[in-house]
């Protein structure tokens, strides 16, 4: 078929055969660079006055509708999407020039944004080829400043793909959050699932917000740390990622609704924050996934509570065998008395993942930094290895 952009269209429409619903179109009416384009927006140039028939096809039958749609272009815009020519023209005619002017303020605005995104990207790429190629963080320990706007992605990260990682993470937060805004959504519900007495000095709490989990694919939304607990952690000086927020205060709901309106009032976010209980949320992110799975165990069976504990502990063995599979590199990190070991960053809880490699039974270790884990890669060696008998004389 080659290239060609596609058409978000105003409505949905119903395959004739199959009832599945079609939202959008393909054409090759414009500049063909695989762009998405809806109403308002500016897909030619500003002489461009026509009107071009579309036919409709149904992506899950591979049929195409016996109507046509019509896509309405006035000075470079995509004025509207007609059900008939009839339509088409007289949306073409309709068309004053104030509402253009009008139209035309919105493109300027999503010029500006997308200006400033790709400054944002440009400067990241040249902070992250300056801290990785130069190997700035070598230099980390000698007191030496570094003027970089983007090091707080690159410290405590262990390779080039995690600090990439998390600056996607965080331009995906911040861009979610204008659109909730600008759809009109002024207060942000969260919750935690975890059990916390109020007034408990050294806590620790991930924090759920459902639109921002579902549309970002995140696991959780934030981690909310006491600062007691930090600070007894042995890798307390280490960067804490964009998303965890540190509190010098006793667990309380309020504290955390606090703690996540100050992260966004820094970012120049003006929601309001309300907490809400499990139950009266939607369950996304990796609380739906272990909902999930939980639910696809056989209900009929009855199994004991110590059976239930080793199954979700190989499920658990297994989702880390599977993280770490689809992240590690090839080459093996670790070795130790003829075994191999890997090792991976986990961008959600900042620790790092490994597994022996080269054998059937699942075998993972994890820790805070390279030695920890290096230690506890030969622990597990040591346990794999059968010990020698000593027959006496």
């Amino acid at each position: 078929m080659g290239m060609f952009d596609t058409i978000m269209l105003d409505r949905s429409y119903e395959c004739v055969k199959c009832k599945n619903m079609i939202t959008s179109t393909q054409t090759k009416a414009f500049d063909k660079t695989l762009d998405e384009y809806k109403t308002k927006d500016c897909v030619d140039h500003v002489e461009d006055i026509r009107i071009i028939k579309e036919e409709l096809f149904c992506d899950k039958c591979h049929e195409f509708q016996p109507d046509p749609v019509y896509l309405v272009v006035n000075r470079g815009i995509l004025t509207g999407i007609a059900d008939s020519l009839q339509q088409a023209r007289a949306l073409l005619d309709d068309l004053n020039t104030e509402k253009l002017m009008l139209w035309y303020h919105d493109l300027y605005r999503r010029y500006i944004d997308q200006k400033n995104d790709t400054h944002k990207h440009r400067r990241f790429l040249y902070d992250l080829r300056e801290w990785w190629g130069e190997q700035l963080y070598k230099e980390i320990n000698k007191d030496k400043l570094f003027f970089l706007f983007y090091s707080h992605h690159f410290k405590g990260a262990i390779s080039p793909i995690e600090s990439v990682e998390r600056f996607l993470t965080d331009t995906k937060m911040r861009r979610t959050l204008n659109q909730l805004w600008e759809e009109g959504h002024e207060e942000l519900l969260i919750y935690h699932p975890e059990q916390i007495e109020p007034g408990e000095e050294e806590w620790f709490a991930d924090v759920y917000q459902d639109d921002m989990n579902e549309r970002c694919h995140l696991n959780w939304t934030w981690s909310v740390t006491s600062k007691k607990l930090h600070e007894s952690d042995d890798e307390a000086s280490e960067k804490s990622l964009d998303w965890s927020i540190i509190v010098d205060d006793p667990y309380s709901e309020k504290a955390i609704c606090d703690a996540v309106l100050k992260w966004l009032r820094d970012r120049n976010f003006n929601f309001k924050v309300k907490m809400i209980s499990v139950e009266d949320s939607r369950r996304t992110g990796m609380l739906k996934g272990l909902e999930e799975q939980l639910a696809n165990l056989k209900k009929e069976e009855c199994i004991s509570h110590e059976k239930l504990m080793e199954e979700l502990e190989v499920l658990d063995l297994e989702t880390k065998a599977d993280q770490i599979d689809h992240l590690k590199n090839k080459s093996k990190v670790f070795y130790y008395k003829g075994f191999h070991g890997s090792l991976v960053p986990c961008v959600e809880t900042g620790i790092l993942l490994g597994k022996i490699e080269g054998i059937n039974e699942i075998i993972p270790y994890e820790g805070k930094t390279v030695s920890e884990c290096e230690n506890k890669f030969r622990e597990a060696v040591s346990k794999l290895i059968p010990k020698p008998v000593i027959s006496e004389p």
